[in-house]
């Protein structure tokens, strides 16, 4: 499966979450909201059960 990079820059070795979290955070970054994701991210290349959590920066 071929991924994109925020830069356009195509990246092969991220799993759809890890991919996922990067347009989250970049997004909810431009409404004042950070994205933090679960220690454990890194080990689970394709788990929808890893924890992101939102929260207001403003």
């Amino acid at each position: 499966m071929q991924m994109l990079k925020l830069n356009g820059e195509v990246d092969w070795s991220d799993g759809p979450y890890h991919v996922f979290a990067k347009y989250v955070k970049a997004a909810a970054a431009k409404l004042g909201v950070e994205v933090s994701i679960g220690a454990f991210w890194p080990r689970f290349v394709d788990a929808p059960h890893t924890e992101l959590k939102l929260w207001r920066t403003m």
